[in-house]
C-alpha cells in the first residue's frame, strides 16, 4: 500500500470516519466502511449504493478479506 492509499481521506476509516468525497448542502457522496459508495439528495439516506472493489479517490483495493 503506498502513502497515499495508507492516508486517503476518504477510505482510510480507521483514523478519520466517513469523510465525504462531496458534500453541498444535502447531497452527499462518501465510501462507507464496507467499501459500499453512496450518494443521497437529503443528507441521511443514500438514494444510490454500489459496493466497489478499489476507492475512486486513492486506488487501494477494497473488501479484501
Amino acid at each position: 500500500m503506498t502513502e497515499k492509499q495508507k492516508n486517503c481521506l476518504y477510505c482510510s476509516h480507521d483514523l478519520k470516519g466517513v469523510v465525504p468525497i462531496v458534500e453541498d448542502g444535502g447531497d452527499f457522496l462518501a465510501i462507507e466502511d464496507n467499501g459500499t459508495i453512496i450518494f443521497g439528495t437529503d443528507g441521511a439516506v443514500a438514494d444510490y449504493e454500489r459496493l466497489l472493489n478499489f476507492c475512486p479517490m486513492c486506488g487501494r483495493e477494497l473488501n479484501k478479506d
